[in-house]
Order: C-alpha cells, then structure tokens, then sequence
C-alpha cells in the first residue's frame, strides 16, 4: 500500500504547486516585466546585450547580470510564456531530485522517503510563499542562480571531502566549481553578495574562498568589460540605497512595531509581523530545517562525529548566518531581504539536516516537514487568491500607447517597465541600476521624491527635457493630489483615459 501511496502523494504536490499558473496565467510583477524584455532586448540584437537601451530616456545603461537573460534568448517566445509561469517550478523540481538521489545514495533514506520529501521540497514555504518575490511563480534568475549554485556547491564539496570516495583535492571538480560560480556572478545580483558573503569561509578552509576568487577570474575571462561595469554599477546601486532610499526597506524586521503590536495585544498586527514581515520569525518559520540542521550541526562538529561532506555543508550555513543576522538589523537592509541568504542554501539544510538526524526519526520527521509544507502552501493558495482574484488588465492602457513617438512618464517609475515590455513607447525613467554619481547623477537627483515615486517639485522640466507626451498616473499612490495638481499646473496636458486604477495624461498637441 505504501509504495502506491508515496508516488500519489508527489503526484497530488506536484498539482498543488502548478495550481497558481495554470489558474493565473497573468501573474507578473514590474520586475518580471523587466527580466521579460531584457530577454527581448537581446533577441533584438542578434542574442548581443548593448550598452545602451535607446528606449530609456534617463538611465539606459544595461548593467543587470545577463547570462541567464542571454541562454533564454535562444528560445522562442512561446517557450519564454511558458517558462515564465512554470520556471520556478521546474528548477526547484531539478533541485530536490539531486538532494533527494544524494540522500538516497548516501543510504540516509529509503526510495519511499525520497518521494515524501521531494514532495515536502516542492512545497516548501521558504521556496514558494508568495511573499518572498516573483521566485516561485514567475521567471526570473534566482531560480536559475539558485540551481547553479547547488551545482556549485557540489562540486566545491565533492572536490574538497574524501568522504565521498573520491580523493582529497580532486582538481577537476574544483575547477567545474569555479566556472559554475562565475557563471552565478554572470546571471544574479544577489547570487553575487552571496559568494562574496561565502569569502568568510576561508576562515575555516582557504581553498573555499580561492574557488570564488578563481571565479571571478573567470567572469573576467568570460566577459571582463561587462563584469567590470556589472559590479561598478552594482556598487554604486547599493550606496544609492544606503544614502537615499534606507526608508523604502526600514520596515523590514522592525522589531519597534512587532513590541508594539505584543504590548497592545494587536494579535493580528504580530500574526502578520511574525509571518509576512519580520525576516528573523519569517525565516524561522518557513526554514525549520535550516535552523535545526545548524544547531545538530554545530553538535556534531564539538563531538568530533561529522564526515567530511557533513562539515563542508555545516560551513557553508554557518557563513551564511552571517549576512542573515547582519541584514536584519540597520543600515545592512539595503543588501537584501535576509531570508534569501539562508533560501540559496535550502538545497544544502536539507542535506545536513537528514544526515545530521538520527534515522530511527527519519520517517516520522519526513511525515511531519510534508505536513507543515503543505499546510502553508494552503495558506499561500488563500493567500494568493486574494492577490490575483481581481487583477488589473493593462489592454485599454496598452491600445493607448503603442506607438514609437511616444514618450511615456510613469509617475510610480518602476511602473515603466511594463510597458517598455508590452508597447512601442519610449519611457522616462532607468533601466536597471540607480546611481547618484557618474553621469547620471543630476537626473537621479531630480527623479525620485520618495523611491519610486517622481518627485512633482521637478515634473515641469523633466517634461520639457524628454519632450514628454504622456504622462501615467497611478491612483492608488498616497500622492495623488499633488500630482494632479503639478499636471494641472503644467497647462499642456489633458485626460484622455480613466479608470479605477490609472489615469492617463496626452501632451495636446498628441490628441
């Protein structure tokens, strides 16, 4: 009976985790739109990424990490369509089949076990509640990154333990390991704070760090004008948020407001701390394993009981504690959310964890990981449900503005890049990275009130020097009427469309 049961239950989650795209076939965020036409701008030149986006009046470097972009390119885009709904899934499938067919090689769980917990892996909250970002249900590279990485540590594992019957230093594994994370450094931002976040454990073996150094070698090798500019513009993306935009992350895990809500006795103000915002209990939630394969880690390090591969994995967990902590707390916001260090290495908790465990445990803990995944996945539907049930359709907006002579401003400016996606027109705002040094200092001075919001003190001559035709307006930004009224003021704009969420401005001399 078991062994039918064990293949129904992975069939039943796997139709629970492509549930969302096969309902919602609609279900990108700004951002997606942004990795959508970046795989466009490269279809466009021949699979080349320009410097330039001529599109983009403002801000046009191309500076985003590209490989992953560029492999895309290739396919056609119905193939684009269709990964962008089911890409999230597919990577985290290709993830759980290694971890589980290591663990199963490694004897550590039975061929039944394997089912359950790849079951348990595709379900997982730290991989596919919904508010952690477009990873789980959109395309975009940090799932790829993500994969990579796995890939990466693998090898990096492989080459360094001779635990797996395989010599000390293998040199060809090591080296596979550094191609693979150079080819991270190539495809994510993120996945790039995350390797040089990795450098720290050096402290415990040196040949960690030199495999990243080597990496980046060869990215330079690989592509060295491109990586050079890629980090510059990544640098001085992230001065940009710790000198201008702090405010738009100082929510996250504000631990003022989840006391605040505990001394009111607000249960429902810490229910929605504790589970959507506040990255310390948020990741304690949906990474159980993480924590507790540290701790049974950290155990079996002081008792002398780990093998080789088991002290490599506890390494690589324990340095990514680190960003974790650190992120939590202050200025260190602006390097990301603090959950998406320890999510890069979910492949790698659960690993330990199941070889940290004692296996007369195995079988019921596998029981109880399935059922806590899968109830939170239930919540995620509920909750995704309440998302998308209504979701905004952008065709009236789009028939209004494709056209190639129109200059379109986005007042909530990370809103352009859904049309620079889906029309013709040219948009006012930035491609990729926002910088207050270089050349593109002064416009960034005068482009954001408060990110990503244009500022209306200098509306007038952003118009004027774009030759602006249409203006966009969301209804929903808290600034709604100073907007108006600068649009008002400006003398040369009118109303030419309306609807419960936008309204949309023509120059009148367009009409």
């Amino acid at each position: 009976m078991i062994f039918f049961l064990c293949p129904l239950v992975l069939i039943c989650c796997i139709f629970l985790r492509l549930i969302p795209r096969i309902i919602w076939k609609d279900f990108n965020g700004t951002d997606i739109y942004f990795h959508l036409y970046y795989i466009d701008l490269l279809k466009k030149n021949n699979n080349r990424l320009p410097k330039h986006e001529k599109r983009v009046y403002g801000s046009n470097e191309c500076t985003y990490p590209f490989f992953y972009h560029w492999l895309l390119s290739f396919f056609p885009n119905s193939f684009i369509s269709f990964w962008d709904r089911f890409s999230g899934f597919v990577f985290d499938l290709l993830n759980g089949l290694l971890v589980v067919t290591v663990l199963y090689h490694m004897h550590l769980i039975s061929f039944n076990d394997a089912l359950l917990v790849l079951s348990a892996y595709i379900l997982a909250p730290g991989l596919t509640f919904s508010f952690i970002g477009p990873r789980p249900f959109s395309l975009t590279p940090r799932n790829f990154s993500q994969f990579v990485f796995l890939l990466s540590c693998f090898f990096l594992i492989i080459s360094l333990s001779n635990s797996l019957e395989i010599s000390d230093f293998n040199y060809v594994a090591f080296s596979v390991a550094s191609i693979l994370f150079s080819i991270l450094l190539l495809s994510s931002k993120f996945g790039t704070q995350v390797l040089v976040s990795l450098l720290l454990a050096g402290i415990f073996d040196f040949k960690i760090a030199l495999c990243i150094v080597l990496s980046a070698f060869f990215a330079l090798f690989f592509h060295r004008s491109f990586f050079i500019h890629q980090i510059k513009a990544h640098v001085l993306h992230l001065d940009w948020y710790l000198k201008y935009n702090y405010p738009f992350v100082s929510h996250r895990s504000n631990f003022s407001i989840l006391i605040n809500f505990i001394k009111s006795r607000n249960l429902r103000g810490v229910f929605y701390e504790v589970v959507f915002f506040n990255q310390l209990f948020t990741s304690i939630l949906r990474h159980p394993t993480y924590f507790l394969a540290l701790v049974l880690g950290i155990a079996g390090y002081m008792h002398e009981t780990l093998e080789g591969y088991q002290y490599y994995l506890l390494i690589i967990l324990t340095v990514l504690f680190v960003p974790f902590i650190v992120t939590n707390f202050g200025k260190a916001r602006v390097l990301g959310e603090a959950e998406r260090y320890i999510e890069f290495a979910y492949p790698l908790q659960i690993i330990l964890f199941f070889s940290v465990i004692p296996q007369a445990y195995t079988s019921t803990l596998i029981s109880f990981i399935l059922i806590y995944n899968v109830i939170w996945f239930l919540y995620n539907l509920y909750q995704l449900k309440h998302q998308y049930a209504a979701r905004y359709s952008f065709s009236n907006l789009f028939s209004h503005l494709d056209r190639k002579d129109i200059n379109l401003f986005c007042l909530n400016n990370n809103e352009s890049w859904i049309f620079l996606k889906n029309t013709k027109a040219n948009i006012i705002g930035f491609l990729v990275n926002v910088s207050m040094q270089g050349q593109y200092r002064i416009f960034f001075e005068k482009l954001f009130d408060k990110y990503p919001m244009v500022n209306p003190k200098y509306l007038p001559e952003l118009c004027l020097q774009y030759n602006v035709t249409h203006i966009l307006q969301n209804k929903q930004s808290k600034s709604g009427d100073v907007y108006e009224g600068a649009i008002s003021a400006l003398g040369k704009y009118v109303k030419i469309f309306e609807d419960t969420q936008y309204i949309l401005y023509a120059h009148k001399p367009e009409l």
